[in-house]
């Protein structure tokens, strides 16, 4: 059950970004949230169904601190109204964790993922993990070569700029600039 939610929410994460740029359903807006409810149902009950009596705390807490990052990084680093709500074509946002990567969401999700899988020690804990990070990650491969280009008039030039994935030293010194 918890592996056809997960799916699921990548499903709808793809129809919302075709949404934004193709179909303009008003009716396919919810579907970004709809599809991280279903996200966090699926990560919930994987979690709940790999829990036992010898999990590891620390682990637990280190998972939270990832995913409270996450939601600043998706919802509160960028205008939210800009990013989720209206249709136009925007701006990239250039500061803070957006000039470290592209796509600095990645990581975060990652981090909590295998925080959980390490809390826990499950193969279903593990798996879960692997197909929320490949299904992450070919979500932000679609973004960045077909939605984003069409949603930002200066994607491309962005993505000159500031790496997919991987930080490097500018990177970090910008994002460390923008900042202070």
């Amino acid at each position: 059950m918890d592996i056809v939610l997960i799916v699921a929410a990548f499903i709808l994460y793809f129809l919302y970004d075709k949404n934004q740029i193709q179909l303009h359903q008003k009716w396919l807006q919810p579907s970004f949230f709809l599809g991280s409810f279903l996200l966090a149902v699926g990560i919930i009950y994987a979690y709940i169904q790999s829990w036992h009596q010898n999990v590891n705390y620390v682990f637990v807490v280190i998972a939270i601190v990832f995913f409270i990052f996450l939601i600043y990084v998706l919802f509160f680093a960028l205008p939210f109204s800009d990013t989720y709500v209206e249709e136009n074509i925007h701006k990239v946002c250039q500061t803070g964790c957006y000039a470290l990567c592209r796509h600095p969401g990645f990581w975060l999700l990652a981090g909590m993922m295998i925080s959980l899988s390490l809390s826990v020690m499950t193969w279903h804990m593990w798996i879960v993990a692997l197909i929320v990070n490949i299904g992450n990650f070919m979500y932000i491969c679609y973004q960045d070569k077909v939605s984003f280009p069409c949603q930002f008039e200066d994607y491309n030039e962005y993505k000159k700029e500031v790496p997919f994935l991987l930080f490097t030293y500018q990177s970090i010194r910008k994002c460390i600039d923008t900042w202070r």
